[in-house]
C-alpha cells in the first residue's frame, strides 16, 4: 500500500499526471462547495453565504492541494528514481503493476533513443503498452513476452520496408502523411526494443548471467535484434528529416523475413492507439489483445 502511494505521488512529476490531478482536485472542491451549500439550504440558512463558502473551498482546499501537486514537479522525479532503484533490485520485480511499470520505464530509458520527430507522448504510449503486455504475459518467465515480441518485431520489419518503398516514390509530396507513419513506426520499434530488454532482464540469473534461450524463433542472441531496431529508429530519423527519402539498408539482409507476421490489423490497431488522445484504454486493450493472440 505504501509503495503504491509513493508510486502514485512519483507520477506527479509528469505534466500529464499533474493536469489530471488538478482536474480531480477542482471537481472535488466544487462538489464539496455544492454539498455544503445544499446543507445550508436544508438547515434554513439560505444561499446568502454562497460566496463565503466558495472562497473557503477554493482558498482552503483547492489552492493548498494544487500547490502541493505542483511541488511534485521537482519532488516527483527524485522519488521516481528512488522507487526505480528499489524495484530493479527486487527478485519479484515482475509481480506487481507498480514495479513492472518502474522496471519497464527504466529499461526504456536505458535502451531506447527515440528519433527527433517523436513527441514525448509517443514515448509514454510505448512504455505504457510495454508495461501492459508484460503484466498480461506472466510473472518472470522469459518466454512469456516471446509471442508479442515476435509479432511486434515482424511488424516493424514489414512496416519499415513498405514505408521506405512508399517514401521513395512519394518524393516528399505527402510529407505530413510520411511523418505520421514515421512517428507510429518509431513508437512500435521503441515498444519492441523495450520488450526485448524485458526478455533479457527476465532471463538474468541472480548472478547476472543470461539463462535460457532467445524467445524469438530462428534468432540466436538479442544483440542482433537490438542492432536491427536501432537501425530502424535511425532510419526513421532520416525519413523525417530528409525530403528525398533515403533507402532502407537492412543490416542483416532479411533475417527477420521468416518471422510469423500477424497481418495488417496489428499495424492498424497500433496507429489507432497512437492517434487516440490519452488516455486511450480501449485502443490500447485492442492492440495488446492482438499481440497476445497473434
Amino acid at each position: 500500500m505504501i509503495v503504491s502511494v509513493r508510486f502514485w505521488l512519483s507520477r506527479l512529476g509528469e505534466e500529464r499526471a499533474r493536469r489530471a490531478a488538478t482536474r480531480w482536485i477542482l471537481l472535488a472542491s466544487l462538489a464539496g462547495f455544492a454539498i455544503t451549500l445544499l446543507l445550508f439550504i436544508a438547515t434554513g440558512r439560505g444561499t446568502g453565504q454562497w460566496f463565503f463558502l466558495l472562497v473557503v473551498w477554493i482558498g482552503l482546499v483547492f489552492l493548498p492541494l494544487w500547490l502541493l501537486t505542483q511541488a511534485f514537479q521537482s519532488l516527483g522525479p527524485a522519488l521516481r528514481r528512488g522507487l526505480t532503484g528499489a524495484a530493479t533490485a527486487r527478485a519479484d520485480r515482475y509481480r506487481g503493476p507498480s514495479t513492472v511499470t518502474l522496471v519497464v520505464e527504466h529499461l526504456f530509458d536505458r535502451h531506447v533513443l527515440m528519433p527527433r520527430i517523436a513527441t514525448p507522448e509517443l514515448a509514454v504510449k510505448a512504455r505504457e503498452a510495454a508495461a501492459v503486455i508484460v503484466m498480461r504475459t506472466g510473472r518472470g518467465a522469459a518466454t512469456s513476452v516471446g509471442a508479442p515480441l515476435t509479432s511486434c518485431l515482424a511488424e516493424v520489419n514489414a512496416w519499415t520496408r513498405s514505408l521506405s518503398r512508399w517514401a521513395a516514390t512519394d518524393a516528399g509530396e505527402h510529407i505530413q502523411a510520411r511523418w505520421a507513419e514515421v512517428r507510429a513506426l518509431a513508437a512500435l520499434a521503441a515498444l519492441t526494443k523495450t520488450l526485448l530488454a524485458v526478455s533479457e532482464d527476465q532471463r538474468l540469473s541472480p548472478g547476472g548471467v543470461l539463462q535460457g534461450t532467445n524467445p524469438i524463433p530462428g534468432v540466436e542472441g538479442a544483440g542482433v535484434v537490438h542492432t536491427f531496431l536501432d537501425a530502424v529508429l535511425d532510419h526513421c530519423d532520416r525519413l523525417a528529416l530528409e525530403v528525398e527519402a533515403p533507402p532502407w539498408v537492412d543490416p542483416f539482409s532479411g533475417l527477420f523475413e521468416a518471422l510469423p507476421r500477424p497481418g495488417d490489423s496489428l499495424r492498424g490497431l497500433w496507429q489507432r492507439y497512437i492517434e487516440t488522445p490519452p488516455p486511450a484504454p480501449s485502443a490500447l486493450e485492442a492492440f495488446v489483445q492482438a499481440t497476445l493472440h497473434a
